[in-house]
């Protein structure tokens, strides 16, 4: 049996496999505060009477690093030591800290379990810019780590599998961060992560992600502290009202679908939902633009991939996006989990 994490802002997500990669059974653990004390506590008490219920047997565990260096790939043997190597500046630091911490309550749960590392930026070394930030030069970009990343390419390639038949291919993973990557015959051509949903990615943003209009918007409204605070640290919508609602939620509370009731808005001040509201319909027209913008880069896309492991086939999301041109491209749904796809390389 297999075991795999996922730490996001929230929590863990986690699953169990065959050694074939055939899902048993998975779930999500929910982290209020990242600390070594809190982190064990949740797994005393949750995790790990879930897990040893079953009655399994594991053999490896693997845990899925949200950023690494372009060269990292496949799964590699986890230590204190190889994560000092990757946490290279404060920001790296801060984003694989709920790495590091899970890994240290893995390991005093299974001593004797060999843990390994993946990385869900491993198929970045495919993305050819030739540009980078102005005055600087794309290699001395690359030095500052200002370049783009592909977050979730354990997501793209799951996406990727489940086509058949089809040469060029726009891939599409909503998570806590949402990114969009181009193949032909199975090969990344380009890629995006300009769009955060929920909490930014902090250091990963590729060049001129931020939208300008809203911005514009911003200042219109006479908020120069907000505009500050959103170049420094915030980019989505969880950071701004800081609630764990759904995106489906976040979308009925914009207002951008007929909202099913008023108990999220009951519970929220005027500000949070104008906040809601600008920052929704701000995402929504930012990814449109996006995925339009790959449609006229590409010529012809023969398939539109979208994971829908983490928000489903059903929300509204995918109906507010494909309107106008973008409703002519043919769609297809994939529920292969990212966990799922990174279990692939843990079998090896």
């Amino acid at each position: 049996m297999l075991l795999v994490f996922q730490p996001v802002r929230h929590g863990i997500a986690y699953a169990a496999f065959t050694p074939t990669s055939e899902l048993v059974y998975d779930g999500f653990l929910t982290i209020d505060e990242w600390s070594s004390r809190h982190l064990k506590q949740r797994f005393d008490a949750e995790l790990l009477t879930k897990v040893r219920g079953h009655g399994r047997v594991f053999t490896k565990l693997g845990i899925i690093l949200p950023f690494a260096d372009i060269n990292f790939r496949g799964a590699k043997p986890a230590t204190s030591v190889s994560l000092k190597q990757l946490a290279t500046t404060s920001l790296r630091q801060t984003l694989l800290d709920p790495a590091r911490l899970t890994y240290e309550a893995a390991k005093s749960a299974w001593p004797h379990l060999p843990q390994f590392f993946l990385s869900d930026t491993y198929l970045s070394d495919q993305v050819d810019r030739t540009f980078g930030l102005p005055p600087f030069s794309y290699e001395m970009n690359k030095t500052l780590n200002s370049v783009p990343y592909l977050v979730h390419s354990y997501g793209h390639r799951a996406n990727l599998a489940s086509v058949k038949d089809a040469k060029v291919v726009l891939s599409l993973y909503v998570g806590e961060q949402t990114s969009i990557a181009l193949f032909e015959d199975e090969k990344l051509k380009d890629a995006t992560i300009s769009h955060a949903p929920f909490s930014s990615v902090m250091g990963l943003h590729s060049p001129g992600s931020l939208d300008v209009g809203f911005v514009t918007e911003l200042v219109q409204k006479k908020r120069p502290a907000e505009v500050t605070n959103l170049f420094i640290s915030q980019s989505g919508l969880q950071p701004m009202t800081e609630t764990k609602l759904s995106i489906d939620d976040l979308i009925h509370i914009a207002g951008l679908v007929p909202r099913k009731d008023m108990e999220h808005l009951d519970k929220l001040s005027i500000e949070a939902i104008e906040w809601i509201e600008l920052s929704v319909r701000n995402f929504v027209r930012s990814l449109r633009h996006s995925l339009g913008g790959f449609l006229t880069y590409s010529g012809k896309i023969d398939s539109l991939v979208i994971n829908t492991s983490v928000v489903g086939a059903t929300s509204p999301l995918w109906k507010l996006l494909l309107s106008g041109s973008l409703s002519k491209l043919s769609v297809h749904y994939c529920d292969i989990s990212l966990l799922q796809a990174a279990c692939r390389d843990l079998e090896a």
